[in-house]
């Protein structure tokens, strides 16, 4: 792959949020059947839209809780990095 090659594929891929980020692990968390909160508004941050500050605030909460729960079992961590790798790619991400 030469420079501008590189420089078109990732020029291609938009950055992703902090929000995001945190959005990604309610979302996959739903994707496994963990039923978290939130996933309506996690799914708006994933699309770039605006939320409120507490509304940011709690989805960031359940994604703490998201990964204390699943941090410690390896095979639901690669389930759950499956997840984010499919939602990068839905959302446009990757």
């Amino acid at each position: 792959m030469t420079m501008n090659q590189a420089a078109t594929t990732t020029a291609a891929v938009k950055p992703l949020t902090y929000g995001q980020s945190q959005a990604l692990k309610v979302l996959a968390a739903d994707k496994m059947g963990l039923n978290p909160q939130h996933v309506d508004d996690a799914q708006k941050m994933m699309r770039g839209c605006d939320v409120h500050p507490m509304t940011f605030a709690s989805v960031e909460h359940q994604a703490t809780q998201v990964h204390n729960e699943l941090a410690s079992d390896p095979e639901k961590v690669e389930q759950a990095n499956h997840h984010v790798k499919t939602l990068l790619t839905e959302y446009g991400l990757a």
